[in-house]
């Protein structure tokens, strides 16, 4: 079996465990939160920016709750005994979990974009939407990447650590005025969302796309290292 042979064989086992969990329906549940915050604000001048607010939190927190367990759950259902004695690349195990989950939340938090700028500003069409949906959606593929790396180098509580990391690391990150906010997801969500050029839009997507490929490649790396009992 080929390494993309694997990838999409760990994708499918995922999203085919996922739908027998409850995830799914407490993420749906999550993502109505930014268009009922919108409608309770009332006023349409306060109510997209604080959506976009709320929207950039859950970049940080949604991903997180699908890809930090990526590998760690792996290790504790002692699956990795049985994927370790398969013919499979072990990066494909991380590389599965990102294929079924990333697209999926990214589609996700652009529906509830749509929905929350709808209860904000009472439309649809508006030249802001467009920019805020790349901008959650590419922060999502990211801050996907990023938990399943922060996860794997913390088995035994990742979807705790990767949301802390991302939720409050990564955000604090991004705050500060120097070169070191290219690292954080979350400056990237913003500058998408508030840039003036598809250039601007672009070099930030790159980079939030590189921060994904660095924590993948951590990830990656601890899975070939992965034992069974790594956990305990």
């Amino acid at each position: 079996m080929t390494g993309l042979q694997a990838t999409v064989s760990v994708a499918k086992l995922a999203l085919a465990r996922a739908r027998r969990g409850r995830l799914a329906w407490i993420t749906a549940a999550v993502l109505l939160a930014p268009a009922g915050l919108a409608a309770a604000i009332g006023s349409r001048d306060r109510a997209w920016d604080a959506t976009l607010e709320a929207l950039t939190l859950l970049v940080a927190v949604v991903p997180a709750l699908w890809l930090a367990p990526a590998l760690a759950e792996e290790i504790e259902d002692d699956m990795v005994s049985y994927l370790w004695s398969r013919p499979i690349p072990r990066w494909s195990v991380v590389a599965g979990k990102w294929l079924a989950f990333a697209p999926s939340v990214a589609a996700g938090l652009a529906i509830a974009t749509v929905a929350a700028h709808w209860a904000a500003l009472g439309a649809i069409a508006s030249a802001q939407l467009p920019a805020a949906v790349a901008a959650v959606a590419v922060g999502a593929v990211a801050a996907a990447g990023a938990a399943a790396g922060v996860g794997s180098i913390a088995p035994r509580h990742p979807t705790t650590v990767a949301i802390a990391y991302l939720a409050l690391v990564d955000l604090i990150i991004g705050q500060i005025p120097f070169a070191i906010q290219q690292l954080s997801v979350t400056h990237h969500v913003r500058t998408i969302a508030h840039a003036t050029t598809a250039a601007t839009a672009g070099a930030s997507a790159v980079r939030a796309v590189a921060i994904a490929a660095a924590w993948l490649a951590i990830a990656a790396f601890r899975a070939a290292r992965a034992e069974p009992g790594d956990r305990r």
